[in-house]
């Protein structure tokens, strides 16, 4: 099976991003955050949000009509629809969105290229996560979902803007305050969590390393300073 390139996928969701401006009206050089409600509506497919009764699953979406339960009723849910758990409306819109645009591109690399996917993604349910995956077709989708919510093009222009560099070799809220409150500043004007933005600039090479760690925790604080005079 011919898997898509990172290439492919940089191709597919430049398209979907034009897409997304000319029907928003959203100029070249605006900076502008991607709402995966949006998206959805643009291609047509449907977000629901349901109860799952269960925490970890935070998100379902499938390829064909496939029966499920969610909670404690059996129903029968379509692939034109991303089933996302509603207890994410009470949590991070960044968590939301990253699940929900996972779903999003199922669907678009389904409609695309449906021999990429096999039995195992056709005969039941595929679960969401709020990370990418190792697994190779999900990465794929989480890749796609990735670059729509963080267009490489509006990434570049804010990044260079904030930083006035073309890398950074590392983001640490304890040595480094003011690099990570413009970090965290970025994440919330993309919509998502400092986790997936702190992937999408490795994945771009424009960040070596993403270190989090809390005042409130002394062994990270030292662990973190340490590291730091280790490196300078």
């Amino acid at each position: 099976m011919a898997y898509l390139t990172e290439k492919n996928i940089e191709t597919i969701a430049y398209s979907i991003v034009q897409q997304y401006m000319n029907i928003y009206n959203i100029s070249s050089n605006e900076v502008f955050k991607v709402s995966p409600e949006n998206v959805a509506n643009m291609l047509g497919i449907n977000i629901e949000y349901v109860d799952f009764n269960d925490k970890k699953v935070l998100g379902k979406v499938t390829l064909c009509d496939v029966k499920d339960k969610i909670g404690e009723r059996e129903v029968t849910l379509n692939n034109q629809t991303v089933y996302v758990n509603k207890q994410l409306l009470k949590g991070s819109s960044g968590q939301k969105n990253f699940v929900t645009m996972c779903g999003i591109s199922f669907w678009i690399l389904n409609r695309i290229n449906s021999d990429l996917y096999g039995e195992k993604y056709r005969k039941k349910p595929i679960t969401l996560r709020d990370a990418p995956s190792d697994d190779i077709i999900e990465g794929i989708t989480s890749t796609l979902a990735l670059e729509i919510l963080m267009p490489k093009e509006t990434i570049n222009l804010v990044f260079n803007k904030v930083y006035g560099v073309d890398k950074l070799n590392i983001i640490n809220p304890v040595v480094d305050k003011s690099n990570f409150i413009k970090f965290n500043a970025m994440a919330d004007m993309f919509g998502v969590t400092k986790e997936i933005l702190a992937i999408r600039l490795q994945k771009m090479g424009k960040l070596t390393e993403y270190q989090f760690c809390g005042y409130e925790n002394l062994l990270q604080l030292l662990m973190a300073l340490k590291n730091y005079h280790c490196k300078a």
